[in-house]
């Protein structure tokens, strides 16, 4: 009876070696779930369409032209454009530069999508719309930032120019620093030379990192203009170094700030200098927004108006009326022009309500200028 089986047996094996093997097709990358129709290293341009496009591990230069592209770089540190179109990036592991709409050397650069971008592990740069390095940047979408773990110098909401020209765009944009040092701002930035306008209404939230700054509006040197950006900053549970409802002119010899918000500025744990309006270096236009400031933890300084750029006194003559809570540890508040509510809240605190005719103070262990 075995001899049979055995018989069998060989005469099996030798159909299986006579029938032909058919291999199997490697599935493509994805990116957020998505198959690839785009990938390559170095540099890789997309299409007038919506591509998805995945990168390498190496150091990519990525632009997704126009349509609404989704584009993974992966590892290495990147240069990623979403082009135009509503894009949704992902730098990757690495110190990656992520635009989400148009990137330019020299010349105007014009966007505007609602795109959403990921700076992943390392120390990003994310710009919500286009960036010039010498020119105009105009571009104000709805943007979501998500820098990730890591010290992301540059999260900016808008349009972005480094040099000759303006920025213009001021979008409602939400962004959120992560882990590490984070430096947030919403809306436009043009912090080398010229204006910037923008006042979009922005939820930043710094994460954690002792070091955080966030700006609630834009950021210029011969001026910074734009009403209206009613902005909620918080700067986690731990805190930051740094918090501004309005505008910044990041020169001490540079220009007025035009427009205000009303914002709700939330500290942490540490330090922190919280100011409601804008810092500026000429005090000849001012703008005050009706703000709410709390430092929660920490030995606070709360400014409720504009500040000059030094952010140590009160300038202008223009004030809103603001709520300012300094929270646990001593904390200083200056109320600044307008009616005031200041409460010291625990420890020993110094409020002050520089001139205004209605303030109130509550919980404050010396208090001046309050009637």
């Amino acid at each position: 009876m075995a001899r049979p089986l055995t018989t069998g047996l060989a005469t099996a094996a030798l159909l299986l070696l006579g029938t032909p093997v058919t291999a199997v097709a490697a599935a493509p990358p994805t990116c957020f779930g998505l198959p690839a129709t785009i990938t390559g290293s170095g540099t890789i341009t997309g299409t007038p369409g919506s591509d998805v496009i995945v990168g390498s591990t190496g150091a990519d230069t990525i632009d997704g032209r126009g349509g609404n592209d989704t584009v993974c770089a992966l590892g290495g540190n990147d240069l990623v454009s979403g082009g135009l179109g509503n894009d949704r990036l992902d730098g990757g592991d690495g110190d990656d530069d992520v635009n989400g709409d148009v990137y330019v050397e020299n010349g105007p650069a014009v966007g505007g999508g609602h795109d959403i971008l990921y700076g992943g592990n390392g120390a990003d740069n994310l710009l919500g719309d286009s960036q010039s390095d010498n020119g105009d940047a105009t571009g104000g979408g709805n943007d979501q930032l998500y820098g990730g773990p890591g010290d992301d110098l540059h999260l900016d909401g808008d349009s972005l120019t480094l040099g000759g020209g303006n920025a213009s765009g001021g979008g409602n944009d939400r962004i959120e620093g992560g882990a590490g040092d984070d430096g947030l701002i919403g809306d436009s930035v043009a912090p080398v030379e010229g204006s910037a306008t923008g006042a979009g209404d922005d939820v930043l939230l710094a994460g954690a990192g002792a070091g955080d700054i966030a700006i609630g509006d834009s950021e210029g040197v011969t001026a910074a203009h734009g009403a209206g950006g009613d902005d909620l900053i918080d700067l986690g549970t731990d805190g930051g170094f740094f918090a501004l409802g309005d505008h910044n002119i990041n020169d001490p010899a540079g220009g007025p700030a035009t427009g205000a918000g009303h914002d709700r500025i939330l500290g942490g744990t540490g330090d922190e200098l919280l100011v409601g309006d804008s810092s500026v270096g000429s005090t000849s236009v001012t703008a005050a927004g009706h703000d709410t400031l709390e430092g929660r933890g920490g030995a606070d300084t709360l400014f409720g108006d504009n500040v000059n750029f030094d952010a140590d006194t009160t300038v202008g003559s223009t004030g809103g009326h603001d709520v300012l809570r300094g929270g646990e540890a001593d904390d200083r508040i200056l109320a600044g022009p307008g009616n005031d509510r200041l409460d010291g809240g625990a420890a020993t605190d110094h409020c002050d309500g520089q001139t205004g005719p209605f303030d109130s103070a509550t919980q404050c262990e010396t208090v001046v200028g309050v009637p």
